[in-house]
C-alpha cells in the first residue's frame, strides 16, 4: 500500500511548474490590471497559465498612468524536447516573471496662466476687429 502511495505521489509531483507573473512598481501601492482584469496592488504576484504578450495597466492617485505591454515568454526548460525530459524530474519548477514599473508624477496644471492667455488672446482680437471696423457681437 505505501509502494502505491509512492507511486502515485511520484506521478502527481512529475513536471510540476509553478507559472507567475510578479509586478513591483516605483511607488509601491499603485493598482495592477492585466489583460483588462484587476489584480490587485503592488507588489502583486499572480499566477499564469499561457505564456505570450500581456497589458498591464499601474494606476496610482498623483502619478501619470503607465499602460505597456509585456513579453511573457517559455523558459528553456518548457520548449521541446526539453519539456518531454523535464516530466521525468521529480522537481516542482517556478517559472517567475518579474516586472517593475517607476512610475512618474502626474505634472501639476496651473490653471491661471492659461486663462491670462486667453484673456490676452481675447483682448488682442477684440482690438484687430474694431481696427478692421467690425462691431463685437452683442451678448444676449
Amino acid at each position: 500500500m505505501r509502494l502505491a502511495s509512492l507511486i502515485v505521489l511520484s506521478f502527481l509531483l512529475i513536471g510540476c511548474a509553478e507559472h507567475r507573473i510578479l509586478i513591483t512598481s516605483e511607488p509601491a501601492g499603485a493598482k495592477v490590471s492585466l489583460d483588462g482584469q484587476d489584480k490587485g496592488i503592488t507588489p502583486l504576484s499572480v499566477p499564469f497559465t499561457f505564456y505570450g504578450k500581456r497589458e498591464v495597466i499601474i494606476e496610482k492617485d498623483g502619478y501619470q498612468t503607465y499602460k505597456s505591454i509585456i513579453p511573457v515568454s517559455a523558459p528553456i526548460f518548457q520548449i521541446f524536447p526539453l519539456d518531454i525530459m523535464m516530466l521525468l524530474i521529480p522537481y516542482p519548477f517556478v517559472d517567475n516573471h518579474s516586472f517593475y514599473f517607476i512610475m512618474e508624477k502626474q505634472a501639476k496644471t496651473d490653471i491661471k496662466k492659461p486663462l491670462e492667455r486667453m484673456e490676452r488672446l481675447k483682448d488682442h482680437l477684440e482690438e484687430k476687429l474694431k481696427d478692421e471696423g467690425i462691431n463685437k457681437p452683442d451678448k444676449k
